[in-house]
Formats: structure tokens, C-alpha cells, sequence
């Protein structure tokens, strides 16, 4: 929602892509050098690399699918990830894939589907970008869980954040250039995006690999565009229909489902905490 907000004040599409991470990345290592946190070591800079790489697609993939698709079919497109999470996580890191699992993923992308919302063409260039996003977090979210058993999640996410700011501000500089466009309006919106949409919420969901399996992770951030509409609806005014708020109670049954039977996975060993 605040990345369409900076969008609608102006903003250019890659510009604030590489703004949103940019921003992002300072923020973080900022906390860890007010907090004298440890940077990661300096041999775990190649694979955390490396997952900068997969969510610089991710998210710039999701952005520019903006251009072509209503907030509402991205969204459905990029929220089908929890399947391929799910099934990757039982063929790559033995993660169970039993009966409980399964109906929960067909009621949170069920209720991701109605709560995003059919709404606007489905232009064919969107559908691409959308669905290389929703596979590059896929990936992102399936390799992390191995990376962060050995890193700690602030100085991961501070790594993970510059390695896609720098990736993205080469997008931006192809595509046109650094300027975001918009004026003070548009700014503001962006460092919303940078800060409380970006630097925020990828910390705490390495926080949450390092304790619960790949694919519980994914099928609980299926909460996300719920929690977006609502904000919509209360910040912005905009109605929420019958099919939205159905959505949004399947997405709530399917979360709890989830929670209610068995023991998450045992986080790995952290070096350095979080």
C-alpha cells in the first residue's frame, strides 16, 4: 500500500524501488551501530549475497508488475508463493507436507485469492513480472532458512538490504535514472516504504526462519494482504466487499489451523542473536 501511495504522488516505478531498499539497508545498519551489534562475518557475505540477489527479482519484479496489473491481480500472482515454499520445503529441507499442511495452504491462497481480487486486465508483460517475483521470494524464502541457522538476523538483513539496494540502483540507472519524481510527497511515502514496509519486515521474518520451518513462515505472511486491505479501508477509505472480508476470514481460519497442530520446527544454532 505505501509503495502505490509513493507511486501515485509521482514517484518513478525503479527510482523508488532502489530508494525503498536503499532506504532500508541505512536503517538497519544504523540500529546495529547504535546497538554495537556485530556485522556478519565476513564468510557469510557470499550467501547472504546471494539472497539480496533473489529478493532484488523479488521485489522489483513485484514493483514494476504495478505498471501493468491492479494492486489486487499482483497481489493474488505474487501470494501463490506459499505453494512453491511448501512443496520446495518438503523435497529440499524435509519438511513435513502432511494433510493439516495442505488445508491450510488451500485456505490462505484461497482467501489471498478473494482478498485481492480479480479486479483489472491481466496484462501478459504484469503476469511475468509478478510470477518471477512470487518465484525469486519462493527461492528467498527457502534458502534463507538454511542461511539464517548460521547468521544473525539483523546483520543478515543489513547485508541482504545493501547487496538489493545496489542491484536495484543498477536497474534504476538503466531504466532511467536515481531521481524519484514526486516532490516531498512522494519522499515521504518512500521513506514509509523504506522503513516501516521494507527494513522492518524483512528482519522479522529472517527473525522468524530462525525459528519456525520455511513454509510455516509462508503460509503465516499470507496475513499480509488481508492486513493491507484493512489499512486501506481504515487509512484510505476504501470499501471492503463481501468477497474481501470471506477472504480475509479464510486467510485468519487458515493461519489458525496451521498454529493449532503440531510443534513449529527447532530453530538452528545463531551466531551473534539477533
Amino acid at each position: 500500500m505505501l509503495a502505490k501511495l509513493a507511486l501515485g504522488a509521482g514517484a518513478d516505478v525503479w527510482a523508488l524501488v532502489a530508494w525503498r531498499f536503499g532506504i532500508a539497508a541505512g536503517a538497519v545498519w544504523l540500529v546495529i551501530a547504535l546497538t554495537d551489534r556485530r556485522p556478519p562475518a565476513s564468510g557469510r557475505w557470499g550467501e547472504l549475497a546471494l539472497l539480496g540477489a533473489l529478493y532484488s527479482v523479488s521485489g522489483a519484479g513485484f514493483l514494476a508488475s504495478l505498471e501493468y496489473l491492479s494492486a489486487g491481480v499482483a497481489t493474488l500472482l505474487f501470494f501463490t508463493f506459499p505453494a512453491a515454499v511448501v512443496l520446495g520445503g518438503a523435497l529440499f529441507l524435509d519438511e513435513p507436507l502432511d494433510a493439516r499442511r495442505g488445508v491450510a495452504l488451500v485456505l490462505t491462497v484461497g482467501g489471498c485469492t478473494l482478498t485481492a481480487g480479480a479486479g483489472g486486465g491481466a496484462d501478459a508483460a504484469g503476469v511475468a513480472l509478478a510470477l518471477t517475483a512470487m518465484l525469486a521470494v519462493a527461492a528467498y524464502t527457502l534458502a534463507s532458512r538454511r542461511v539464517m541457522s548460521r547468521s544473525a538476523a539483523l546483520g543478515g538483513s543489513a547485508v541482504i538490504l545493501t547487496v538489493t539496494a545496489a542491484v536495484t540502483s543498477v536497474l534504476a540507472l538503466v531504466q532511467g535514472g536515481l531521481r524519484l519524481g514526486g516532490g516531498a510527497d512522494a519522499l515521504g511515502w518512500a521513506l514509509l516504504t523504506g522503513i516501516v514496509g521494507t527494513a522492518v519486515p524483512v528482519t522479522m521474518f529472517l527473525v522468524a526462519l530462525q525459528h519456525l520451518d520455511a513454509g510455516r513462515v509462508s503460509l503465516y505472511s499470507t496475513a499480509e494482504p488481508v492486513i493491507t486491505v484493512l489499512l486501506a479501508a481504515a487509512v484510505l477509505g476504501e470499501r471492503m466487499t463481501a468477497l474481501q472480508l470471506g477472504g480475509g476470514a479464510l486467510v485468519v481460519a487458515g493461519v489458525a489451523w496451521l498454529r493449532l497442530g503440531g510443534a513449529p520446527a527447532e530453530p538452528g544454532p545463531v551466531e551473534g542473536g539477533p
